[in-house]
């Protein structure tokens, strides 16, 4: 989920990663098939970016340190800002039902994460804000931001492991990230079992599998490139009804690091993205499918950090269709998601307003732009 306009880009991933960010809202506002989401959609976003990693980003402590900027700048800066935003917000959001004080929501939404929002203090926010400079604290608004840390951990944690082996072992770095993924899959497996983790590290260990599986797969595109729909069809459909099957035997959640067994967990995640890479085979075929999904998957951080928010825009028309208090909006996730159809305006919302934003945002910078005097002409 790593912004970037100008860098080259893998149309496949992007569809995978725009399909992916649909399961994410869809799982979300409470779809009734979210728990057979909840089997792939987050593990396809690490497979997705360990797909695109590049060895000689790793290559020299130069080439490293440019590359931890560079995920600074990608991951870290807005994870940080919107943090720090919402933080900043959270009074005023209290007093527009973004959240609540009222005890009495209860009494008409009931749900793990409904519960009356306090007035902070200025010292109470900055504390929020000097964590989160850490990665150390969200806002409830903003409940999808784990997921941009452990990305940044698993990245930086990768980058720093290949550069180690690169160094030392050389020609067998590929088995030895085998072994470490290994190694630390069970580590995090145990966190898991145990209800520990230390400040996201049990999610960085049970995760950096993925990414590696990403790698792996990466080394075969030339070979997926000239695979079929003849091979696609079969391999989506025993897939999918793989899932099917994996659904009834089990659940998973990445952001609070529950899963059966690893074994379990790989399974899910593999089949999830090879149903997802399947798919974007066949959408790709069709010209504005294909331009919708690319546009979709070059902006999910944008619905990352503001799905929640537009969320609350559908929880508002469902407070006026059914004549609820108006604090009833600050439910959370969703209002009535898993009633009738409503989940599937909160999709539409959670995903399409912070596009739509993020377009306009970025016709807007590239109008400014267009405005300053050029190099040449001072």
């Amino acid at each position: 989920m790593e912004p970037g306009y100008r860098s080259a880009r893998i149309e496949e991933i992007d569809i995978i990663k725009a399909l992916g960010i649909l399961c994410v809202a869809a799982g979300h506002a409470a779809a009734p098939f979210a728990r057979f989401l909840y089997l792939f959609h987050m593990a396809v976003f690490f497979i997705a970016s360990g797909f695109c990693f590049k060895s000689r980003s790793a290559s020299s402590l130069r080439n490293l340190l440019l590359t931890i900027v560079k995920k600074l700048r990608q991951i870290w800066l807005p994870f940080f800002i919107w943090n720090s935003i919402f933080a900043l917000l959270n009074n005023f959001f209290i007093r527009i039902n973004v959240y609540t004080d009222q005890a009495a929501l209860e009494e008409y939404v009931q749900g793990k994460y409904i519960h009356p929002h306090k007035f902070m203090t200025a010292a109470a926010i900055w504390k929020v804000i000097k964590r989160g400079f850490f990665f150390r604290e969200g806002t409830q608004i903003g409940g999808a931001f784990w997921f941009l840390r452990t990305l940044f951990m698993v990245q930086i944690l990768y980058y720093v492991v290949e550069f180690l082996l690169q160094k030392t072992v050389k020609a067998h770095t590929d088995l030895a990230q085998a072994a470490v993924s290994a190694i630390l899959l069970g580590v995090g497996y145990y966190c898991s079992l145990q209800r520990l983790y230390v400040n996201g590290f049990g999610k960085t260990a049970s995760f950096y599998c993925l990414f590696y599986l990403g790698h792996v797969l990466a080394g075969h595109k030339s070979r997926l490139a000239r695979l079929s729909w003849k091979h696609f069809l079969p391999a989506g459909g025993i897939s999918f009804l793989c899932l099917v099957f994996l659904w009834t035997k089990g659940a998973i959640s990445f952001a609070q690091l529950r899963y059966v067994n690893p074994g379990f967990m790989l399974i899910s995640s593999l089949c999830g993205w090879v149903m997802l890479y399947s798919a974007a085979y066949f959408l790709r075929q069709v010209v504005s499918v294909k331009q919708l999904l690319l546009e979709i998957g070059k902006r999910t951080i944008s619905v990352v950090l503001f799905h929640f928010l537009a969320f609350k825009l559908v929880a508002a028309v469902v407070v006026l269709y059914y004549g609820l208090p108006a604090f009833c909006i600050a439910a959370f996730p969703t209002l009535y998601g898993e009633k009738g159809l409503w989940w599937l305006a909160y999709t539409v919302a959670g995903t399409g307003v912070p596009i739509a934003a993020d377009i306009f945002y970025h016709r807007l910078l590239d109008r400014w732009k267009a405005l300053l005097p050029k190099p040449h002409d001072a």
